[in-house]
């Protein structure tokens, strides 16, 4: 798969883009939105440059999408909308080389997805193993969808339950 369309100009214009709709909630940072535009357009271009440059092109499709994922979201490149910047820039990158899903994009329980995801990254534990989780949740996930393996989530917990454990995690660590 041919990642060079997409680049770190380009990551970070998308992401900008997340900023400016009004559709979903943008954290700002120290609740400034100047601060915030200046920290997406300030991300240094090697680290996002890097992730191209070492994108596992040989790999199957389920693993190079959960290794985008796993990337863009583990690393944390933006103060907000990793979630969104991944999803929208992996469709544009299967997207170029045809290979793009048929039907909706996002997935299915791509909400459900998105929470664990938040949840497995934060919380899941304090050392750096964090990050290999999220990349075998994002990679269930393509394959059940991709390979179609899976017409329903694995198990009934709502995006609205794991939002409030994810918000009810988050006050709990503030207090600490």
């Amino acid at each position: 798969t041919d990642v060079s369309v997409v680049d770190s100009q380009g990551l970070k214009e998308l992401n900008a883009a997340f900023l400016d709709d009004g559709t979903f909630r943008y954290g700002y940072v120290d609740g400034s939105r100047e601060r915030t535009e200046r920290r997406i357009r300030s991300r240094k271009d090697h680290r996002i440059d890097r992730l191209v440059r070492e994108f596992p092109r040989t790999e199957p499709l389920c693993c190079q999408c959960a290794h985008w994922m796993h990337a863009v979201v583990g690393l944390h490149f933006f103060p907000d909308a990793n979630h969104r910047t991944g999803m929208s820039s992996l469709y544009v990158i299967l997207d170029e080389n045809g290979l793009a899903p048929d039907g909706d994009w996002p997935f299915d329980w791509v909400d459900v997805a998105v929470t664990r995801s938040k949840l497995l990254r934060g919380y899941h534990c304090d050392v750096r193993f964090d990050t290999l989780w999220v990349y075998h949740h994002w990679l269930r996930y393509f394959r059940d969808n991709l390979l179609d393996t899976a017409k329903r989530p694995r198990n009934e917990i709502s995006a609205e339950f794991l939002d409030h454990i994810l918000r009810h995690s988050r006050r709990l660590r503030r207090e600490l």
